[in-house]
């Protein structure tokens, strides 16, 4: 996946950067919970 493109400023493409990581954390931990149930 290429960010640098997609954004026109390093503030857009660091906060998009942020958005996947804490989405595939809720990913993460959703699955964990599914598990459990």
């Amino acid at each position: 996946i290429l960010f640098s493109h997609e954004f026109s400023t390093e503030e857009d493409s660091m906060q998009n950067m942020l958005d996947i990581l804490i989405n595939k954390k809720h990913y993460k931990l959703s699955k964990r919970t599914m598990k459990e149930f």
